[in-house]
C-alpha cells in the first residue's frame, strides 16, 4: 500500500471505465445461450466455486456432465452436492481417454492451473467463467448507474492506484462473468495481516469475527513480532458450533486466545443462522437454528481494540454497528470484507468513514480473481 500524490491520481472516473468494457457485459448472456446447444460439457474443478456454476448451469437450463479434476484428486463413487443438486465427479484424464470431443468450463481462476493440460485435440473449447459463490454476485450495469455517486466517492477515497484497480477490477468481473486476472498482494496468505498496513501496536487486541476454524489466528501467530516486549490478545467469534469446537480444540488452551461462541451484531440477543460446518455459514433471519449475537462494544468494554477483522457472510455492516464506540474512540485498524452483499462496495465504507472520519481506506485482494475484496482501513 503506497500512498499516491492526490494531484494526479484520478486519471478518469470509474464510471467511463466501466463504459469502456461495455461490450463484454453481453459475455455471460451469450455465453449461457451457446452452452444450451453444446454436449459433452464438463466443469472443471469440484469445489465451492465449481459447484456454483453447476448450480447456476442446472438453473439455466444448461446440460452438462459432471465435474472434472486431476487424476491426483479423484477418487471413485464421489459426488458434487451443488448446494442441492448431485453431479458425478470424473477423472479428467480417464474422460479425455474415452470421449472424442468435449467442452470444459473453468469451475476455478485460469491462474491456479497449468493450462497446458488442456493442450489436447479432445478438448473442443475450454471456457473461463466467473459466477462468484452466491445469488448476487453478477451485477447489473443499473446498479452501477443507481449507486454511482457512492462508488464514485469509494473510487475518490481510495489511498493508491491499487486499491483502485481492485474496484475497477472487482466491478468489471461482476459486470461481465469473466474470469478477471489480477495480481494480488504477495504478503497477503491468506488476506489479513498486509506488512505494509500491519504496524504492530506493543499490546496487540484482536477481534476476528468469523474466526472459523482458527485460520486467521493461524495467520497472526506466524505473522506477529518475534519480540519478548510483545503482548497481544485475540478475541475469536465463531457462531457455528461445529467450527467453534475446531477452534476451541486448537486455540483453548492458549490463554492469549479467547474463543467466542456467538456472532458479532449489532445488538444482544439470539438470531437465525445457518449451519453449513464450512466458510459460508451465516445469520440469516428465516433459518429455526438460533445463535446467541452479541457487540464487539459489550464485550470488549474495558479493552482497547487495535485491530478488527470481519468476515461474516454479509453481517459485516450490523457487526461494525456494534462496534462504533471502539471505532470512535480507539480508531482500530480494519480488514473488512465486502464483497457478500452488492451495497457492501459502498455502505461499509460510508459507514466507517461517518463514524471516524480520520481513516484512510485501501483495497486489497488475496487471489489472482479481485473478487474477495478486503476493504482495510488504518
Amino acid at each position: 500500500m503506497v500512498d499516491s500524490n492526490l494531484d494526479g491520481r484520478i486519471r478518469m472516473n470509474l464510471y467511463d471505465q466501466l463504459v469502456i468494457c461495455w461490450d463484454s457485459f453481453a459475455y455471460i448472456y451469450d455465453l449461457y445461450k451457446r452452452l444450451k446447444v453444446k454436449e459433452q460439457i464438463y466443469i472443471f474443478g469440484a469445489g465451492d466455486r465449481a459447484q456454483w456454476v453447476g448450480k447456476v448451469f442446472n438453473n439455466k437450463g444448461i446440460d452438462f456432465q459432471g465435474f472434472l479434476v486431476s487424476r491426483k484428486y479423484y477418487s471413485e463413487q464421489k459426488k458434487a452436492n451443488m448446494y442441492g443438486y448431485e453431479k458425478n465427479i470424473f477423472c479428467y484424464e480417464e474422460i479425455i481417454q474415452r470421449k472424442e470431443k468435449i467442452t470444459i468450463v473453468l469451475g476455478l481462476p485460469k491462474t491456479m492451473l497449468d493450462m497446458k493440460i488442456f493442450d489436447s485435440p479432445k478438448v473442443e473449447e475450454v471456457i473461463p467463467i466467473n459466477l462468484g459463490n452466491r445469488e448476487d454476485y453478477l451485477i447489473d450495469f443499473g446498479i452501477i448507474e443507481k449507486h454511482k455517486e457512492e462508488l464514485e466517492w469509494l473510487y475518490r477515497e481510495l489511498e493508491d492506484d491499487y486499491s483502485r484497480s481492485c474496484l475497477l477490477n472487482c466491478l468489471r468481473g461482476r459486470l461481465t462473468g469473466r474470469d478477471m486476472e489480477f495480481p494480488p498482494n504477495p504478503w497477503s496468505d491468506p488476506e489479513y495481516f498486509i506488512k505494509d498496513f500491519q504496524k504492530w501496536e506493543k499490546e496487540e487486541c484482536i477481534v476476528d469475527c468469523g474466526a472459523y476454524d482458527g485460520d486467521t489466528v493461524e495467520e497472526f501467530l506466524k505473522k506477529k513480532p518475534i519480540d519478548t516486549s510483545f503482548s497481544y490478545e485475540i478475541y475469536a467469534w465463531e457462531p457455528d458450533y461445529d467450527n467453534y469446537s475446531k477452534l476451541q480444540e486448537r486455540y483453548g488452551n492458549n490463554s492469549s486466545i479467547i474463543c467466542i461462541n456467538k456472532a458479532a451484531y449489532s445488538k444482544v440477543g439470539r438470531y437465525g443462522f445457518i449451519s453449513s460446518g464450512g466458510e459460508m455459514s451465516s445469520l440469516n433471519s428465516d433459518a429455526e437454528y438460533r445463535v446467541d449475537t452479541d457487540t464487539i462494544d459489550s464485550v470488549m468494554r474495558n479493552k482497547k481494540v487495535t485491530f478488527i477483522k470481519m468476515d461474516v457472510e454479509g453481517c459485516e455492516l450490523p457487526a461494525l454497528m456494534g462496534a462504533e464506540r471502539q471505532i470512535r474512540e480507539n480508531k482500530p485498524r480494519l480488514a473488512i470484507c465486502i464483497y457478500h452483499k452488492q451495497e457492501d462496495l459502498w455502505t461499509i465504507p460510508q459507514y466507517i468513514k461517518q463514524i471516524n472520519p480520520e481513516y484512510k481506506l485501501y483495497l486489497e485482494t488475496h487471489s489472482s480473481m479481485p473478487t474477495e475484496l478486503v476493504l482495510f482501513c488504518r
